[in-house]
């Protein structure tokens, strides 16, 4: 007698293929655990770079430019590869620079060798983007999906503090943490060359950006830019903020640091369910509401250490979710082809090598009242690149339907 499977119950082919989005998923989550960690090593490095290579703090913030170079050299060379060759080996690629990268850098001693090897790890970060943030939105479309990979990011943020403190207090130097972070890197690549490349589901749209969508392109660049440039901003200089404050010492400055990015992780894993039940642009107006807030607690009471804990934790939750809301955003109107996700990228490294390292320049010479400053009328332009990408988008469905 033939079996008849009950239309309850699931397929072995549909469990086979659950099963196999599942493990080609874990590449890019713990691609986005490592490339956390390393993104993040920068600031709490910072005060150690700087002595090593005898710099002063108005030259030593050229390595987030570093960074953001090595970042728009990856984002744009993996946008290249992943629209003409497979988005895991993009992937594997990027782990390797990645790693090796964070392997050398305590060995470097002066601020040129610094700059290079920063860049280089910069490269590797970039070139995991790509193929990640593609990988995801071709398989989930975004929304929670999108919203998980962010979330995996925020984690490996957070230990990027825990990690750099520890190596410090025990070893009085770099060299394990960024030993530990190299490790953390190689392992998603375990993962990557056992798993299935996606298929671009968006070909029939060629390689370049969609026609009638780059208006929408450009406003959406412009938002990463800002919404990039505030968040290495704040993460980054947070420990001199707080040392200029004499709120802390050095070593205790990391703890204000893993304060905000744990914030920033809970801030997107909570994320995760409510992305399932608002739409995106009510995520961002909520975060963006959040965020300005926040700031304007850190503002008001500059001289109170509970103000400084209560809107860092409430600024690194507000800002959390914005980046996977936005891709989830322009997801409903532009076609995400490489190209598109290579320009957004592109953007965003533009906006952590230039305002990370215009706030520098500004708390050099007016002082850590510019902080809390600059990361306002960032997030306030990022809030007014929101509000245009809507209304360019009803305009243009407007015009599409007449």
């Amino acid at each position: 007698m033939l079996h008849t499977m009950s239309p309850l119950q699931p397929s072995t082919t549909s469990i086979r293929r659950e099963a196999t989005t599942r493990s080609a998923t874990a590449p890019y989550l713990t691609s986005f655990v490592a490339m956390g960690v390393c993104t993040m090593l920068l600031g709490p490095s910072l005060e150690t770079f700087q002595k090593v290579s005898g710099s002063t703090t108005s030259d030593i913030g050229i390595l987030f430019t570093a960074a953001s170079i090595g970042y728009l050299i990856g984002v744009t060379a993996s946008g290249q590869w992943v629209v003409r060759h497979s988005a895991h080996a993009a992937l594997a690629i990027g782990i390797v620079l990645m790693a090796g990268a964070a392997a050398l850098l305590p060995s470097m001693h002066s601020l040129a060798a610094i700059f290079a090897m920063q860049t280089m790890l910069g490269i590797g970060i970039g070139w995991i983007e790509i193929p990640a943030n593609s990988a995801i939105l071709w398989r989930h479309g975004g929304g929670r999906a999108i919203n998980a990979l962010h979330a995996s990011f925020a984690i490996g943020a957070v230990l990027a503090p825990v990690i750099i403190g520890r190596s410090l207090a025990w070893t009085d130097g770099l060299g394990t943490g960024y030993a530990v972070a190299a490790m953390l890197a190689l392992t998603p690549l375990l993962l990557v060359v056992r798993a299935e490349s996606p298929m671009n589901p968006h070909e029939d749209h060629g390689r370049g950006i969609p026609n009638g969508s780059h208006a929408l392109v450009i406003i959406g660049a412009m938002f990463f830019a800002l919404y990039v440039g505030v968040e290495i901003t704040f993460a980054g200089w947070i420990y001199q903020y707080v040392e200029a404050r004499g709120f802390a010492t050095a070593a205790g400055a990391t703890a204000f640091g893993a304060t905000f990015l744990g914030a920033f992780a809970v801030g997107r894993i909570v994320g995760v369910p409510i992305a399932q039940r608002l739409t995106a642009t009510r995520m961002l107006c909520l975060d963006h509401a959040i965020a300005l807030g926040a700031l304007a607690i850190v503002a008001i009471g500059r001289s109170s250490v509970a103000a400084l804990v209560t809107g860092t934790v409430l600024f690194g939750f507000g800002i959390a979710s914005m980046f996977a809301s936005m891709l989830s955003l322009s997801e409903q109107h532009v076609a995400a082809t490489g190209t598109v996700t290579s320009v957004y990228l592109a953007g965003s490294s533009l906006g952590a090598m230039t305002l990370p390292w215009a706030t520098g320049k500004l708390l050099s010479r007016y002082g850590p009242n510019a902080f809390p400053a600059a990361a306002a009328a960032s997030t306030l332009l990022t809030a007014t690149a929101v509000v245009l990408f809507v209304a360019t988008s009803q305009r243009t469905a407007r015009s599409s339907s007449a």
